[in-house]
């Protein structure tokens, strides 16, 4: 049973990996200064690289470089003006951070609040941090 799980396991990284390693995929490299949270996940300050799922996917894959932990949010696209860099867009309650939309070039994506973060969105203020090319 536990050599079943571990494969199932496996299998799944495999397929979560397979597509970020494609050479058409375009990979945005950001410095986050704090933590912060996306879709009721806690993520340390650091260097994150963002990525598409798939060229065609709504599915974003926030990578720590530190840690080699991956977050998958399912996103709503809208295309955007070309922007030279990644930019995140935060809101900001206290001193916690909840990331609330990516912009890359010719796109941008979004979802839905949590049902914590609907409750603290009357009282937040933005934060945008660049990323680098």
């Amino acid at each position: 049973m536990k050599k079943s799980m571990l494969g199932s396991v496996l299998l799944a990284a495999a397929l979560l990996f397979t597509p970020l390693a494609n050479a058409g995929q375009i990979v945005n490299r950001v410095n986050v200064p704090f933590s912060f949270v996306v879709s009721g996940k806690t993520l340390p300050a650091g260097a994150y690289d963002i990525q598409r799922l798939e060229r065609t996917s709504n599915v974003l894959v926030i990578h720590n470089l530190k840690t080699n932990t991956l977050t998958a949010i399912m996103t709503s696209m809208e295309a955007s003006s070309a922007q030279s860099a990644a930019v995140l867009v935060f809101g900001e309650v206290g001193d916690q951070h909840y990331l609330r939309a990516v912009r890359v070039p010719g796109a941008s994506f979004s979802w839905p609040l949590t049902k914590a973060e609907k409750e603290l969105a009357q009282a937040e203020a933005t934060t945008v941090v660049n990323g680098q090319q």
